[in-house]
Parts: C-alpha cells; structure tokens; sequence
C-alpha cells in the first residue's frame, strides 16, 4: 500500500484524519467488510485519540470520511451528519470566495489543544464562553448557508475567529494578527486560521472584485495561495490499474 499525503503534517487541513480515514477504509476494503461512513470516522477517532493518544475532537474524522459540505452536530453520545444543499450557482460562488493561504509555517497542534482541554476541565469562564459563542455561531452559519446568504456567511467567519481566539493563548499572535487584520482592510468579510491555530494555512472569505488586491497583498506578506475546491466524496478505493491507464491517456 502506498499513502501520501498532499499537505504537510501540522499544516491545519485535516492530513492526518483523513489518512486516518483512508488507512480505515483500505483495510475494510481488503477485508472485504463493508462499513458506514460513520463507522469508518469512529474507528479512525478511537485510533488517534485512544491508542495515539493525540488531544484531538472527532470534527476532521467525520469530514473526511462524509464528504461534501455538511452541519455536523456532536452529542456525548451520538453525532449526526446533516449535508447542507446549495444551490449549484451558490456553490460555485462559495468555493470562488474562499481563498487558502499557507502561512509558510506548520505547527504542533497538541501544546495548543492540551491547553483548550485543560481550560475546559477546569472549567475557565472565557474558553467556556468563546466555546459557546462558537456554536451559535455555527447555527447561524448554517441558516445562512441554507438561504444561500454567502454574504452573512462572510461576516460570520469574522466573528468566529474573534471567539476562537479566546480558546487558548498559542491560537493566534502578532503576525498572524497583523496579516489578518491587512485582509481586512483589503475587502475580506472574515476569515479564519484553519485547525488548532498557530500556524498552517488561513482562510478568507473575500468577493471576487476584491480577491486581486488580497492576493496581490498576501504574496507580498509571504503567503502562498493553495488552490482547491469542495469535494462531495468520502474516502474512494482506487485500482492502481485504472488510476496508471488514465494518466497514460492524459
């Protein structure tokens, strides 16, 4: 078996869920057991955080093994997977104004989730708070999302980060800040580190006559865009065969 993956390790983006998530599925595969996707998200959650023992939540696992763009709501003991359906123009729209950065830096997300973890343990009012915050936040992100109010989506985001901000100290610091509040200036509605926070990539949600100027703005911070889109699929079984016969047609 071959794996790899197309981001680095502490970059923000889910790498090691979602290889979390294949490695489980590959081996279904070859078992010939044929699990659901929220089997497939448990069993990758249990390997990290039971055996791994990494102080991770179980969000990444469920996105890479559902796929698409999806509300996912998590219980003590049950999570559910509601996909979220827009509208084929909204959708384009979306993926056209959330625009990827890579800061030019990975980090170790675990210094920074053991903190959040041990803020809520011992139940800090301002983690518990911003916490809250967040959720709210994301029920309306959700309405937005189902009115195709990509706007207030934007808006949204902002107000997101200034509440993720207050889950624990190494989320954010003065360059980061810095380049945020310069997109900003620049015409972006909100926008976001993604992950744990410290590093890695950061999202924007800009409209599209202000993209040029951010780009342009990044580039000369020393941030490098990352191109990519929405994908609708979960983990896929490929046969090298198939994958080598097609390239050779390309």
């Amino acid at each position: 078996m071959l794996f790899f993956l197309d981001v680095a390790a502490g970059s923000g983006l889910g790498g090691s869920s979602s290889l979390a998530v294949n490695l489980v599925n590959v081996i279904n595969y070859l078992q010939k057991e044929k699990w659901n996707k929220q089997k497939t998200a448990e069993t990758a959650f249990q390997i990290g955080r039971k055996i791994l023992h990494w102080p991770i939540g179980k969000q990444d696992e469920y996105s890479a093994s559902y796929g698409g763009l999806n509300f996912i709501k998590f219980k003590k003991n049950k999570v559910s997977v509601n996909p979220i359906k827009l509208s084929k123009s909204s959708k384009s729209e979306l993926e056209k104004n959330l625009l990827l950065f890579f800061l030019g830096n990975t980090r170790n997300s675990s210094k920074i989730l053991t903190e959040q973890i041990e803020k809520i343990k011992n139940k800090n009012p301002e983690t518990l708070n911003s916490l809250l915050s967040v959720k709210n936040i994301a029920l309306e992100m959700y309405e937005s999302l189902k009115k195709s109010d990509l706007t207030n989506f934007g808006n949204l985001l902002h107000k997101g980060w200034i509440a993720k901000k207050q889950f624990s100290s190494g989320i954010t610091n003065e360059k980061i800040d810095k380049i945020y509040n310069k997109s900003l200036q620049i015409g972006a509605l909100g926008g976001k580190l993604t992950g744990a926070g410290g590093g890695g990539h950061i999202l924007f949600y800009c409209e599209s006559n202000k993209q040029k100027s951010l780009i342009k703005k990044m580039n000369k911070l020393g941030l490098r865009q990352i191109n990519f889109n929405l994908y609708n699929q979960g983990p896929k079984i490929v046969n090298p065969t198939d994958y080598l016969n097609t390239y050779k047609k390309s």
